[in-house]
């Protein structure tokens, strides 16, 4: 049973934490398919794992339409550490997958906002193109809750 977001974690604090999709949706502001055309991973060995993407865009899911032909785009996800003592595990954003991709994989793509720059992008998660219409899914449930707010 996962616990809300929010509360502490009875989990080794080496694991990560991974928000749900439906706690993603709600920041983000654009959503696209795009096929992953070059990938380029960093690791600090410290705090940090970072990984850029130059994608081709397919179509807009939601959000602004992505006129852009391509995009280079940056996933970061943060690294269980220890402060004053005691381990602490992030919470990222991401669903897993992001650091598991090849070359000339088709995805769906969370953006915090929609691009306009096509060198300046920042992804939130990445969902294999299999989970498609449970992003859509999970997007319409939602809605209704947004237009209460």
């Amino acid at each position: 049973m996962a616990l809300p977001l929010g509360w502490p974690s009875l989990c080794d604090a080496t694991q990560i934490l991974r928000e749900s999709l439906e706690s993603v949706l709600t920041q983000t502001k654009t959503a696209v398919i795009a096929d992953v055309m070059k990938i380029d991973a960093h690791d600090d060995g410290l705090l940090w794992r970072v990984v850029d993407f130059r994608t081709s865009v397919v179509r807009t899911i939601f959000g602004d339409p992505v006129d852009l032909p391509a995009l280079l785009c940056r996933y970061e996800e943060g690294r269980p550490y220890t402060r004053s003592g005691v381990r602490v595990s992030p919470r990222v954003t991401g669903s897993g997958v992001e650091f598991d991709l090849m070359v000339e994989s088709r995805v769906v793509l969370l953006l915090e906002g929609t691009p306009i720059d096509p060198k300046n992008c920042r992804i939130l998660r990445i969902e294999p193109i299999s989970n498609e219409a449970q992003v859509s899914m999970a997007r319409r449930r939602l809605q209704p809750s947004k237009g209460r707010q």
